[in-house]
Formats: C-alpha cells, structure tokens, sequence
C-alpha cells in the first residue's frame, strides 16, 4: 500500500503505547534482566500464531462478532502466564521511570486531531500507569477511548481489544489503521480485519517485524507523522 497520505486511507488510528509512542527502554532493561530466554519462548501465544497462519483466521473473523468481552478464559498456555507476570514487573519499573514520548509523537497526535480523524490507545500495559502517563505528557486529549488488554485479561495477540474499540468507535476496520512495535500488534491488527503498520525503534528490530507483513513499516513515529 502506498506509505502517504494516510490520513486520505483511514479514518480512525489505533496505537500502542509501550515502545510505539512512549520509548521502551525500561522495559528492555527488564526483560533481559529478568529472564533473557524470555523471548524465545512464548512471547506470543502459539495458538494465535496457528489462527493467524491457518484456517483458524478466517473463524475468528467470521466469530468476531459473536464474540463477548465479558468471558475471560484463563491463559491458555503457561507462556502466557509467564508473560502476564512480566507485565506486571515491566509497568512497575515504568511507573518509577520518568515518561517520555518518542520525537514526533505528540506532533503526531495533534495532526490526526486536526483532522477530525479518530485515535484511540490500545496497550499491554497498566491502565492507571499508562493513564498517568498520558496525562503528564499531555496527550491524553487527543484519544476518544484508551483500553487496557490487562483490564479484559486478553493481551495482544488476541484481537479482542481491538474489536472492542472498533465497536465502540463505530470504526470500519478497513479504515482503521493500528500502529504497534511488536509482531503481536501485527496479529491482532490483522485478525481484527484492520491495516497494520509498524515502528522499529521499539520493542522489535525491522528484521522481526518485517517477517509478519505489516501493511506498513516505519522507522520511528516521525516518519510514520511524515506519511500522514
């Protein structure tokens, strides 16, 4: 798809906040702390990757809006156990830190605003940490909805949360574009039926991103401003 003039292509964006628009650095330093072999194990959940790769996609699609948020299944793996607990430990190291935004996010914020353009977050991360966040950074006026994939007990990759916002915001997901740094925001921006585009000055290098195919790919937020 052509990299310019999205504001032309989409109407409602989604971010990531984590990494995408805030630098990860802190939970870098976490995560090879706490464990290195973490990400190689299951940083996604396997049956994700199966539903994304095989027939399993297209039931999930067709299920989505059957689909209510209310029943929460355990994790379904010990993987994801793991990587609930990490999170937990990654937004207390966050919280202590002192948040900042990437070059070019706020700038990037205001000019979708401008443009009566819809924006909502979509994180991993703590709500109450994140809300904080955005509201010292002074952004937080600039998304009509913010989820919390810890507060429906479906971390990304599973597309739910990105369903849910798609409802409530009465987005077409062929209009919606969901920006993230991790292969799992690819996934769920792809089983969610939305566009996907990827930043690689987060959490995950271009060479992992690349390999999931996301619509677009950029090196840094101010660049992906740049193509609005």
């Amino acid at each position: 798809m052509d990299g310019k003039n999205l504001l032309r292509h989409f109407d409602t964006f989604i971010f990531d906040w984590d990494g995408t628009l805030r630098p990860m650095s802190a939970l870098q330093r976490v995560n090879e702390a706490i464990n290195p072999s973490w990400r190689h194990k299951k940083a996604v959940s396997t049956k994700y990757f199966d539903m994304y790769n095989g027939q399993a996609h297209q039931n999930t699609v067709k299920s989505r809006q059957t689909r209510l948020p209310g029943r929460v299944p355990k994790w379904p793996s010990e993987g994801e156990q793991l990587k609930g607990g990490m999170l937990k430990l990654v937004d207390i190291s966050l919280f202590l830190s002192r948040p900042r935004l990437h070059y070019g996010a706020k700038e990037t914020l205001k000019a979708i605003a401008s443009s009566k353009k819809k924006i909502a977050l979509f994180t991993d991360g703590n709500l109450y940490r994140v809300g904080r966040e955005m509201s010292r950074l002074g952004v937080e006026k600039y998304f009509g909805m913010v989820l919390s994939a810890q507060s429906i007990k479906r971390l990304k990759p599973d597309p739910a949360g990105v369903e849910i916002i798609l409802k409530k915001l009465g987005a077409q997901p062929s209009r919606t574009l969901y920006i993230g740094d991790r292969p799992d925001d690819i996934i769920a921006a792809k089983l969610a039926g939305t566009k996907s585009a990827a930043v690689t000055d987060g959490f995950s290098s271009m060479d992992v991103l690349i390999k999931y195919s996301p619509n677009y790919i950029f090196k840094n937020i101010e660049e992906f401003r740049k193509a609005l």
